[in-house]
């Protein structure tokens, strides 16, 4: 078949071709990518004038509806079909260097793939959108021809395949800076190095015919005469691989090109690489492993555990109902104290504040509690936010007969409004009539709107609006709603709405302009309203947000909110007892209902620190500031510690009320107070990271990853290549060396050991490196949640080995250990895509 033959059949198949320059591999047209064709008038003009007697190539991509898988190294061909499975059969061609073009359909499901020099596995390339393949009967530069091997089939991708090459975020590497090792731990890697081709031929009954001047050495087979020719040669690749062109060898396949070990395979084990290795690994050729030395298992974390919430400082009607919910539903104290300050707040706010030297505090408070699915947030919520929405209830029914009267004589005034308005329209009254100003005054007043005190769930702009109603609101929920509107509008581009949270947080004047309707701009103006916020939501919303959003954490959103992060009780929970809650939930409730009823009827209370109080507030102050200085223990609360002093003193106000205190803050409820404030600055700096090193955190966090991969897949025995090449997507890993960390911390803290190769040959190119894991790491209690993803990896620098990274190395992309990584990729989808809900876990990495 003619070149031009070839091209039409290939246009015909929709397959753009376009021109390839005599003996080389490039197109002969500069934007060749833009002029590739399947226009039969122009592919038979360019092969039968213009480039008669160049190559064909096939223009790879969506629009030619193929991508190619480009075979160089079988070794790594095997090595992949050994690790997820078969390859099925499909079109293939041989190119004129010995290696194979594989050709698969486009997937079908809208994902894109991209060109990528061994982006998979050394020796393994990818073809696609943009990319190109030299086709048959082109000659390659040496002079062989490109060979079609298999016509028959055009297959799809296996999905395991798609998910390795589709939009990869591998680091790819120049082969020139690949680093190579003459001898790994494999028996076939350990026996080529040790056995020339000479050995293994002669040993066979094969003869050295010639060298020529490249070095080449020709063979002839047993049973052929030296002057009948060449059968095979071998140093034909850097690699020093054999090429067959003899048919008389059953074992061995024409045209072939063999390694050493696939030389061996073919020739004894019926083309089986693992039997032959393992036949190799019989007759000594293993390199004995190294001693390692026994490590007593450790921690991974090598976090502090962090306080736990200070339950002595409630009040005794709350503290009891803390301590026996969190007893009846198994549940941390934390989750509970964090409610129940925060249902507090919501009934005191607005008809009080506290007063400290020349500074005013309101008393709502915004703050969270951050625990996995399955912990409880539900229940907890109920058994201490219940009483206040009964209250909220029963408050809106008892004034139901005013609210019906009110809006009766609302839309009265409206009625007579209108009427009169047709009346100065017509003339008969007069603009300056007093009785018509007066009810136009009256008519302006906002329909009367039935008592509500919570919100579950709203935008910033309605906040604004039931704000302006309602004066006082409390935001409790046990969701991200309120998080995902806020972030989600920055992930957008558009400008955040944070200002109603911001503003309300200490009851300055918000107002909000509009375009308005015909009656032309609206402007909503809200002061002196408060807001508080109690939410509970799992660690990867905030873990997002935080760290996703500058808007958030840039502005003080973030700086506002009290945090709670308490250790998960799911592992150690007991089941089969059903407690009913007892008298502290029936007295909880009382307590807190009197409180809103005796506070609902005030306003203009003012609460003061006595001396003592004052004194002890100022020294607090002192010692967290001097911690707040760079590279202090506080360092990273540089912008949130005004916030927390002012929610201390804002929680000594309400304890004192909660006593029925209603002027002091005694030197004892300070205490209490300090003490609260305490637990907050503490989990405030572990949520921001600043009380551990941030290579620590990371390693654990690789450590993790690790673990979770054995779990899921049910093993213990794992190698760095399998666990990046089943995250790397969802993490958003570029190379295998962002692993490293984490196996050096596995093997120093006891829990892997490794049985092939080392930590520092991970990454190093055809090493091979496995490890086995401690039995006992699968049988560890685990907490309930989600596997690590991408939004809560730990900015850190890559742990390369120290030898592993020239200094040449930041021209290459890489972070050198010296460099901070700019940041993992964080897409909104960030667990494994072959990941199902029920195949969703966590990991504890203490005891």
């Amino acid at each position: 078949m003619t070149t031009l033959e070839a091209a039409l059949k290939y246009a015909s198949r929709g397959w753009r071709v376009v021109p390839i320059m005599p003996r080389d591999k490039r197109p002969a047209l500069n934007q060749w990518q833009d002029l590739a064709t399947t226009n039969a008038e122009t592919i038979t003009q360019w092969f039968s004038q213009q480039y008669k007697g160049h190559g064909v190539g096939i223009a790879t991509g969506e629009t030619s509806g193929i991508w190619v898988l480009d075979v160089d190294d079988r070794d790594s061909l095997h090595d992949l079909e050994a690790t997820w499975g078969k390859l099925p059969q499909t079109l293939t061609s041989i190119t004129g260097s010995g290696g194979e073009h594989q050709v698969y359909r486009w997937p079908a499901d809208g994902r894109t793939i991209r060109n990528s020099a061994s982006g998979i596995l050394p020796g393994l390339d990818v073809r696609g959108e943009g990319g190109q393949i030299v086709a048959p009967p082109t000659v390659h530069p040496n002079g062989r021809p490109y060979e079609w091997e298999f016509e028959e089939v055009l297959a799809y991708a296996p999905e395991w395949l798609l998910d390795l090459v589709c939009e990869s975020d591998v680091l790819e590497l120049p082969r020139s800076k690949m680093r190579t090792v003459s001898a790994s731990d494999r028996p076939g890697d350990l026996w080529a190095a040790a056995t020339d081709w000479a050995e293994i031929l002669g040993a066979r009954g094969w003869q050295l015919h010639h060298i020529d001047r490249q070095g080449e050495r020709h063979w002839t087979r047993p049973g052929k005469e030296l002057r009948d020719g060449t059968s095979a040669t071998t140093g034909y690749t850097p690699a020093d691989t054999m090429k067959v062109f003899t048919s008389s060898v059953p074992q061995l396949k024409t045209e072939e090109v063999y390694s050493k070990l696939g030389f061996l395979a073919a020739m004894d084990h019926g083309g089986d690489f693992s039997a032959a290795a393992q036949a190799l690994a019989d007759q000594g050729w293993r390199r004995p492993p190294e001693r390692q030395p026994e490590v007593e298992r450790q921690a991974l974390s090598d976090a502090q555990p962090l306080p736990v919430w200070p339950v002595n400082a409630l009040p005794a009607w709350m503290r009891d109902q803390v301590d026996a919910a969190a007893d009846r539903l198994q549940v941390p104290v934390d989750l509970l104290a964090q409610l129940g300050i925060g249902a507090l707040a919501s009934v005191c706010m607005g008809h009080a504040t506290v007063e400290f030297a020349t500074w005013t505090e309101n008393l709502n408070l915004y703050l969270y509690c951050s625990m996995h699915s399955g912990a409880g947030k539900s229940p907890a919520e109920k058994a201490m936010i219940s009483p206040l929405r009964k209250w909220e209830q029963g408050r809106r029914q008892d004034r139901a007969e005013d609210h019906a009267m009110d809006c009766a004589i609302w839309k009265t005034t409206q009625a007579k409004k209108k009427k009169m308005d047709e009346s100065v329209a017509m003339g008969s009254k007069q603009q300056d009539d007093p009785e018509w100003r007066e009810l136009v005054l009256k008519a302006a007043e906002p329909k009367p709107m039935p008592f509500r005190l919570t919100v579950d769930d709203a935008t910033p702009e309605r906040l604004v609006q039931l704000l302006g109603m309602h004066k006082n609101l409390a935001m409790i929920s046990t969701e991200a709603g309120l998080l995902d509107m806020v972030g989600g509008q920055g992930r957008s581009g558009s400008s955040v709405n944070i200002d109603v949270y911001l503003k309300a947080w200490s009851g300055e004047t918000i107002q909000r302009d509009r375009k308005g309707g015909d009656d032309g701009p609206e402007s909503t103006i809200v002061e002196n309203a408060l807001l508080s916020v109690v939410l509970t939501v799992q660690p990867s919303v905030i873990a997002k947000y935080q760290t996703s959003s500058v808007e958030l954490s840039g502005r003080g959103f973030f700086a506002r909110f009290m945090p709670s992060v308490p250790a998960s009780l799911v592992g150690t929970r007991t089941f089969g007892s059903a407690a009913v809650p007892g008298a502290e939930a029936e007295t909880y409730s009382e307590r807190l209902t009197a409180l809103a009823d005796t506070l609902a009827s005030a306003t203009g209370l003012v609460l003061r620190p006595d001396a003592q109080a004052a004194q002890m507030f100022y020294r607090w102050c002192e010692e967290m500031e001097a911690e707040l200085l760079v590279g202090k223990r506080l360092a990273t609360l540089h912008d949130a510690s005004s916030k927390i002093r002012s929610c201390t003193m804002r929680v000594a106000a309400l304890l004192s009320l909660a006593d029925s205190e209603w002027k002091t803050i005694s030197a004892e409820v300070m205490g209490r107070a300090l003490r609260i404030g305490d637990y907050w600055t503490e989990h405030a700096v572990s949520v921001a990271g600043g009380s551990e090193d941030v290579d620590s955190r990371h390693a654990e966090e690789m450590a993790r990853v690790i673990i979770e991969f054995a779990r899921k897949h049910g093993t213990l025995d794992l190698t760095p290549r399998e666990v990046y090449l089943s995250r790397r997507r969802g993490l958003g890993l570029r190379s295998v060396e962002e692993l490293v960390p984490g196996f050096e911390r596995l093997a120093a803290r006891g829990w892997l050991t490794f049985t092939e190769g080392s930590l520092e040959e991970i990454g190093i190119n055809r090493a091979r490196v496995r490890a086995r894991l401690d039995p006992l790491t699968l049988d560890s209690p685990t907490e309930s949640g989600e596997p690590t993803t991408a939004s809560v990896l730990t900015r850190a620098k890559i742990r390369y080995p120290k030898e592993r990274i020239s200094s040449s190395s930041s021209s290459l992309g890489i972070d050198t250990p010296s460099e901070p990584i700019n940041g993992f990729l964080r897409a909104l989808k960030e667990t494994d895509p072959d990941e199902s809900d029920d195949e969703k876990f966590a990991i504890d990495l203490g005891f």
